[in-house]
């Protein structure tokens, strides 16, 4: 598992980071490109690969796995490992709130209780109402 300090590299390299726990892993997603997200959107509208819109996306947003940095390791063992034994793992909430937020389809300031086992890393500064 990732340290505080191994997350805040993570946020400086990726400047947005998502950090999911679920059943004792510990997941971290990066913002996505503008290209990921139009290959998103052409997927959830095509009925052939709409099933798998969620997963590319969070297959491509993996920033670590487990403590793996590089990120092609981390791929591996999360795809060949983690989801043959939670498949649907892309589909939980905890994943989705993650990936709307780092799409911004989720405004930063409505997502501050992101539920147990979820975190959100972001370089901008959440602006509070003047007095």
């Amino acid at each position: 598992m990732l340290d505080e300090e191994a997350l805040e590299a993570l946020r400086l390299k990726y400047g947005k980071i998502g950090v999911v726990a679920y059943n004792g892993h510990q997941i971290v997603f990066r913002k996505p490109t503008r290209d990921n997200c139009r290959d998103y959107r052409r997927m959830r509208d095509s009925a052939s690969e709409k099933a798998d819109a969620v997963e590319f996306l969070a297959q491509v947003s993996l920033a670590a796995f487990d403590g793996e940095l590089e990120v092609n390791k981390a791929r591996t063992h999360y795809t060949n490992v983690f989801l043959d034994e939670f498949p649907l793992f892309a589909n939980t909430p905890k994943v989705m709130a993650v990936l709307s937020l780092l799409t911004g389809m989720v405004e930063e300031e409505d997502a501050i209780d992101l539920g147990k086992g979820v975190s959100y890393r972001s370089a901008r500064r959440v602006s509070t109402p003047a007095g």
